[in-house]
């Protein structure tokens, strides 16, 4: 948090140097010294910003990958010392998956999620509180009209939250009937039932393919809406700067100030609905893992049953 608070500092303060750039130093009679005095601050953030994205991202991702070790490691103890029964109700292939697969696939996220989310949740602050002191009722109502568009946000969030759970169920489940399949692999081929198989796979996965793309759409629509929104509030925020400009009440620095600070605002807000998503897709896999963990769940996976292939074609099965 050390590290994060440097890089958001820096990102933040860089909105300050706007004015005086444009109202003090881009003048014909501005002091040399004056300029020499200002490239060094300039200078001094950019430090500041790089030596605190290297700690974060270090400590982030050294922290991350010794989770990741640590909850592999408990799972797989927790799986072995459960009874016999648990493991004729999981085929081996969900066991992996969910072991291996879901935490490779967040190690390969939570980095980013989390650096992203800390970082910019705190330069948002910053940021706000930046535009109250340089213009508090402006950034009030900028505040509400952002309100306003973000209701639909929240139920588009709320809906890709549930189409991203019955995807990774799904997931799961098609990953133990694969390694349920490759068990019994001599007894289906023996049999000829192929073709039946890749039917069934491809009905299942087909079905997958249809609720990842509806994950794509509302992930998609997040954009479009925070594009409106930013096209009509800088239409406002326009409309309000050359009214008190012509008035003499507000300089062209600080006009250019303020609506540099609401555009850094509006990139670490965009980059945080960027992460809903990913957000999504990880605290959907710690739920799997939870409860692969809880030894009273309840699995239901009766298709997951080492005899249901060979049931299916009133086989024996291929092991002794």
């Amino acid at each position: 948090m050390f590290f994060i608070s440097i890089s958001a500092i820096c990102s933040a303060s860089l909105t300050l140097v706007i004015k005086p750039t444009l109202d003090a130093i881009l003048v014909p009679m501005v002091v040399w010294h004056d300029v020499c005095t200002f490239l060094i601050k300039i200078f001094i953030i950019f430090i500041g910003k790089g030596v605190g994205q290297f700690g974060e991202r270090l400590c982030v991702s050294r922290v991350v990958v010794t989770m990741i070790h640590h909850l592999q490691s408990k799972l797989l103890t927790e799986v072995l010392f459960k009874p016999f029964y648990f493991f004729q109700t999981i085929s081996s292939g969900e066991l992996v998956s969910r072991i291996i697969g879901d935490l490779s696939q967040v190690r390969l996220h939570l980095v980013n999620v989390l650096l992203i989310i800390s970082k910019e949740v705190l330069t948002s602050i910053i940021l706000l509180g930046i535009l109250l002191w340089m213009d508090w009722f402006l950034s009030l109502a900028l505040s509400v009209a952002f309100l306003f568009f973000a209701i639909p946000l929240f139920f588009l969030t709320k809906h890709m939250r549930q189409l991203t759970d019955r995807g990774q169920k799904s997931t799961g489940e098609l990953s133990g009937r694969l390694g349920e399949l490759f068990n019994f692999i001599k007894t289906v081929k023996a049999s000829g039932v192929e073709v039946q198989e890749l039917q069934k796979f491809n009905r299942a996965n087909h079905n997958i393919e249809k609720n990842w793309q509806h994950v794509c759409w509302c992930n998609a629509l997040n954009f479009p809406i925070l594009e409106i929104a930013a096209g009509i509030i800088l239409s406002g925020i326009l409309l309000y700067g050359v009214f008190f400009i012509k008035t003499g009440k507000l300089t062209v620095g600080g006009f250019i100030a303020f609506l540099g600070t609401l555009l850094f605002l509006y990139e670490s807000i965009k980059r945080l609905f960027y992460t809903v998503s990913v957000v999504q897709e990880i605290q959907t896999i710690f739920v799997r893992i939870q409860s692969l963990l809880s030894s009273s769940v309840n699995y239901g996976y009766q298709q997951s049953h080492p005899l249901t292939i060979a049931d299916n074609y009133g086989i024996e099965p291929d092991f002794p």
